[in-house]
């Protein structure tokens, strides 16, 4: 079986699939998620090493899967992710100990230079 990389846990399909097909060019292997159940079900299955996280989502929101995936690995790299700015700041303010917390709609190469220096086993940009 192919490692995935990265995990993509959003409800907005249209994001999902924005970052998806960018990951799709780098070639980077990635998974997707429409809620954060689904979001736990695959790190637990998949043991990624990067996790982009919507912080509102159905069901399980994404600060809710993130402690519980903090518990479960302290070495994936989760970034939290919103497109409501209130949130971002809260979630920067808190002791919730993300590696990033990053407004919507997410700057894609950035995000690419990020990613490929975590897998090749580099300190992050």
């Amino acid at each position: 079986m192919t490692e995935v990389a990265v995990v993509i846990a959003d409800d907005d399909e249209s994001q999902r699939r924005e970052i998806a097909e960018f990951l799709d060019r780098l070639g980077i292997t990635h998974a997707e998620a429409a809620d954060g159940g689904e979001a736990k079900r695959l790190f637990q299955e998949l043991r990624p090493r990067i996790v982009l996280l919507d912080m509102n989502m159905p069901k399980i929101d994404g600060v809710e899967a993130f402690r519980w995936m903090r518990e479960q690995d302290s070495h994936a790299k989760i970034i939290l992710m919103s497109g409501y700015m209130n949130r971002v700041r809260e979630a920067n303010e808190s002791e919730l100990g993300a590696f990033a917390v990053i407004e919507k709609p997410i700057p894609l190469r950035t995000l690419g230079q990020f990613i490929k220096n975590v897998l090749a086993g580099h300190a992050p940009a």
